[in-house]
């Protein structure tokens, strides 16, 4: 069965509601998960070059954590 012009692959499932990629993933989908407050602080300290930054977590315990590098030169905070 030959397309006609205008006539768009509506693709395995018969619909076309989101764009798709090559792949068949959706294209217009935005973002992934939203980022957690100890994963911001710690790029907020990384960014700044900052010795160490201090995390209160959800159960109410507070935690310091300091700069190191790993064997690559990698930055990463530790638990104090």
């Amino acid at each position: 069965m030959k397309k006609e012009k205008g006539q768009q692959n509506k693709g395995k499932m018969g619909h076309n509601k989101m764009e798709e990629n090559k792949m068949g993933h959706n294209k217009n989908k935005k973002g992934g998960k939203k980022v957690t407050e100890f994963f911001r602080l710690k790029e907020e300290a990384r960014l700044a070059d900052k010795p160490s930054f201090e995390y209160t977590n959800k159960d109410g315990v507070k935690n310091t954590y300091v700069k190191t590098k790993t064997k690559t030169g990698m930055t990463i905070y530790k638990q104090k």
